[in-house]
């Protein structure tokens, strides 16, 4: 026998008090835009790669990485990506990308 528990009817002062107490701001911050800007020309990017070969989806996401770092951008810290990172899975996935490429542009697989 399946039971369905119907929501929870949560009137709608409790509804005003949790955004209220949410503390958005009204207007974006700067940094709040970059990243928008910064993510949508990736976006653009990783979809022209595949009409554009000389386009790599890697090197994509990795400029798209530094740019975030870069001075007067500054949307990313580097000391707290160093000390909250975990690197072994970032060499990880590096490694089997490098691996994959490797393999794709030798020829032993075909797609």
């Amino acid at each position: 026998m399946r039971r369905i528990y119907h929501p929870t009817q949560v009137a709608k002062e409790q509804i005003n008090t949790f955004i209220d107490q949410m503390n958005i701001p009204v207007k974006m911050r700067s940094k709040e835009k970059k990243v928008i800007v910064i993510t949508v020309t990736m976006l653009v990017l990783w979809i022209a790669s595949s009409w554009i070969r000389s386009i790599s989806v890697m090197v994509v996401a990795m400029l798209g990485c530094c740019v975030m770092f870069m001075p007067g951008i500054e949307v990313l810290n580097v000391d707290a990506f160093v000390k909250e990172d975990r690197w072994d899975a970032f060499f990880m996935v590096g490694a089997v990308i490098s691996m994959a490429q490797a393999m794709i542009t030798s020829g032993p697989t075909q797609l």
